[in-house]
């Protein structure tokens, strides 16, 4: 009996790391992905070599948050390491998609030094958001070499 509720208690807890591991994004650049990630994971870091970049070169952020209730938004942060904010970039749902020519991200952080980008979600309802406690989540830091 015991070792039912062991393995009853295990399987709980698995399924509850599941769930939490389901948020996951991704940076591309030209299509191609240079990075991946989970919401929980915050040790990733993209080595990015500045260089003059074409017109038509992009990078894109896709968030996907599976278990995502409606009714959300999802904010994302360029922020720099004095923790002073370069850009927000707010959607109006807890997945989707974001896209910006290379030169300009070039152009935001040509200081060369580490950025990090952060993402939270709150609530569209005011009086709902009120009662949310914000946590920022690291998904990534970019260094230039």
């Amino acid at each position: 009996m015991k070792r039912i509720a062991i393995v009853i208690s295990l399987l709980l807890m698995l399924s509850l790391t599941e769930v939490n591991a389901m948020d996951h994004w991704e940076i591309l650049f030209n299509k191609k992905v240079i990075l991946k990630g989970t919401s929980n994971q915050e040790d990733q870091t993209l080595h990015f070599k500045p260089r003059t970049f074409k017109s038509t070169d992009r990078f894109t952020l896709k968030y996907i948050s599976e278990g995502s209730e409606a009714g959300w938004n999802r904010t994302f942060y360029l922020i720099d390491t004095k923790d002073e904010n370069l850009k927000t970039v707010k959607i109006d749902k807890q997945s989707g998609e974001l896209s910006a020519k290379a030169s300009a991200v070039a152009e935001l952080i040509n200081k060369k030094k580490p950025v990090f980008i952060y993402t939270t979600s709150l609530p569209k309802d005011p009086n709902k958001a009120a009662t949310v406690r914000v946590r920022r989540i690291l998904l990534c830091k970019i260094e230039w070499n």
